[in-house]
């Protein structure tokens, strides 16, 4: 779509957004915490949520649309205005959809339904970004006994070096481990896990890493423990 320039900058504007929005699908603007928003990577490759300014809208701008002076020598190129960018920026409202979060693995939707498929979700609001090498077989809709005794068998087999002292440590230790893929299915709070023991070197640290690695497929950034409540009030809240 063309978009010619030199008229009034709402009128402009509204030819621009709609062309965004129309070009939207498979959604790659987002608008998130009330400003635009973008998937993107990091260093590591990793994806993350980065935030739609002046120079990512003019990229996209160009992308999607053609611009054009009209003089009297007919059309001529021209490129998307900082001015338009600017204005569209500071927009009331946009024609895009909410951004809650990314992830990296199938997590369960409100419906119990799984996200397996690449991009947005619009039930969820999340962005499905598979990591590098994860495979993740056909999840049958009514799973038999067997399937859900080889399941549990599958979790039960990565604790099974860990020596619990009792019962409801295990118990908790896989709820710890379910809680990052069940969390939007979740319509509240959920428990924020610690990881003790009553020896030092039986394995905390290496605990961390197994549900990380379940729920991201990466290591987990490691800290070292607090001090006092107020450092923890501190840390657990900035969190």
């Amino acid at each position: 779509p063309v978009v010619t320039l030199g008229r009034q900058l709402r009128d402009v504007t509204a030819d621009a957004t709609g062309i965004l929005d129309e070009a939207n699908d498979p959604p790659c603007l987002f608008i998130r915490s009330g400003d635009l928003a973008r998937v993107t990577s990091d260093e590591h490759g990793r994806p993350i949520i980065g935030a739609v300014g002046t120079d990512e809208l003019r990229h996209r701008l160009a992308e999607v649309a053609t611009f054009v002076h009209v003089g009297e020598e007919g059309e001529r190129d021209a490129d998307p205005p900082v001015a338009l960018a600017q204005n569209i920026l500071a927009a009331w409202s946009w024609p895009f959809p909410p951004l809650l979060g990314v992830v990296e693995a199938p997590c369960i939707r409100p419906n119990g339904s799984i996200i397996t498929s690449a991009g947005y979700d619009p039930e969820t609001r999340l962005y499905h970004v598979p990591a590098d090498g994860l495979h993740v077989p056909k999840v049958p809709e009514a799973p038999t006994a067997t399937q859900i005794a080889t399941a549990v068998g599958m979790l039960l087999d990565l604790l099974s070096d860990f020596p619990f002292d009792s019962e409801a440590s295990l118990a908790n230790t896989l709820g710890l481990m379910l809680t990052p893929i069940l969390r939007p299915a979740i319509a509240g709070p959920v428990p924020l896990a610690l990881i003790d023991a009553p020896a030092p070197g039986t394995g905390k640290s290496l605990l961390g890493e197994v549900v990380a690695q379940i729920a991201t497929g990466r290591p987990a950034p490691m800290v070292t423990a607090a001090r006092d409540d107020d450092e923890w009030r501190k840390r657990i809240t900035g969190l």
